[in-house]
């Protein structure tokens, strides 16, 4: 006969296994409104780094002018110059990082079966790639161009180096 703690003690292990098992569409869920949230917050960081890249190209102007004017020797005015465009340069790269999170993110966190589909479409795509990819390494160099000395692939028509066209024919 089963007591009373025996039948608590399995609940709560059913109730344990449960939530093992359901926990990927938990965290499923979970990612995809921290996604969206970040999504937000890319936004702002987008926002500010734009007002930066203004300001930064403000006081670049400001400092040709300087120049212009004489205000400052040219050798202050060029170091000062290389740092501003430098850090301009930064401002841009980051912009690009943050425009790429925001693209790849909403590709992602797409609600909607469209998005779904579009997401399945670009993992095939990728596969496809991989693919692609795997089957290009797999093939061996079967030659040497007769030119330039570069290997060839037995797929090759013409030597990617000098543009010599290979007689394959034989080798296939």
């Amino acid at each position: 006969m089963i007591n009373i703690g025996s039948f608590l003690f399995l609940g709560g292990i059913t109730l344990l296994a449960g939530l093992l098992v359901s926990s990927p569409w938990f965290n499923q869920k979970t990612i995809e409104k921290n996604l969206c949230n970040l999504n937000e917050d890319r936004r702002e960081q987008l926002a500010e780094i734009k007002l930066l890249i203004e300001a930064e190209m403000e006081a670049l102007n400001e400092l040709d002018v300087d120049r212009i004017m004489n205000h400052m020797m040219v050798n202050d005015f060029t170091s000062r110059r290389e740092k501003m465009v430098d850090q301009l340069n930064k401002f841009h790269a980051e912009k690009q990082r943050i425009e790429a999170i925001m693209r790849y993110t909403s590709d992602q966190t797409g609600a909607d079966e469209k998005c779904l589909e579009n997401r399945q479409s670009n993992e095939m795509d990728l596969e496809n790639l991989i693919a692609a990819y795997r089957h290009a390494r797999s093939e061996r160099a079967v030659g040497l161009c007769p030119i330039c000395g570069k290997a060839f692939l037995r797929s090759d028509s013409y030597c990617g180096k000098c543009g010599t066209s290979l007689q394959t024919d034989i080798l296939r």
